[in-house]
């Protein structure tokens, strides 16, 4: 499914219940960039899409809210299949015994920064970093066909996940809630 002339499938997933675009001011770049945001029923942030490229980031608008419903499939890293290489990190959580994580994927064209992907919504749930590291594997590889032997890791994806959406409504996202 494609926004303002960008592919978000990967920022889609059956929880998906609206997607916001907004601004967000980057200090590495120095430059405030496009974010494609979903979130489920309950405004819990699932997926973020943000166009790091000025080539692409020039013609988007923000500051809308576009509901939607989710028929079918999970975009899984489809947004970022346009991209030469995509660099995998992540950013581990603890909460009391237990690790979770958010998976950041880096997409490069001509070796710039072009998009990155981050998702919040993986299901890992870890006791240590090795338990982390393995399950993180397992699930790249199970929902996203991604062998990987560490993290950081490069690859290049190779295919597209088929999401069926209908766009429902759009509003101006900020005149109806604070994000």
């Amino acid at each position: 499914m494609k926004l303002q002339n960008i592919e978000i499938s990967s920022i889609l997933s059956p929880e998906a219940r609206y997607v916001t675009i907004t601004s967000k001011f980057l200090p590495n770049l120095a430059d405030e960039v496009p974010v494609f945001t979903s979130y489920n029923g309950e405004k819990v942030k699932l997926r973020e899409l943000i166009i790091l490229s000025e080539r692409t980031g020039k013609k988007i608008i923000t500051g809308y809210k576009y509901d939607l419903e989710v028929k079918e499939g999970d975009g899984g890293l489809t947004s970022l299949y346009d991209v030469d290489q995509v660099i995998l990190t992540m950013k581990a959580k603890k909460y009391n015994e237990f690790m979770t994580t958010t998976l950041i994927f880096i997409g490069l064209k001509e070796g710039s920064p072009e998009k990155a992907l981050v998702l919040h919504d993986v299901p890992v749930l870890a006791k240590n970093k090795t338990d982390l590291i393995d399950q993180i594997k397992g699930y790249l590889r199970t929902f996203h066909g991604i062998e990987i032997d560490h993290i950081p890791a490069k690859f290049k994806v190779e295919h597209k996940h088929l999401v069926k959406a209908k766009l429902i409504d759009v509003d101006y996202a900020f005149s109806l809630f604070n994000l």
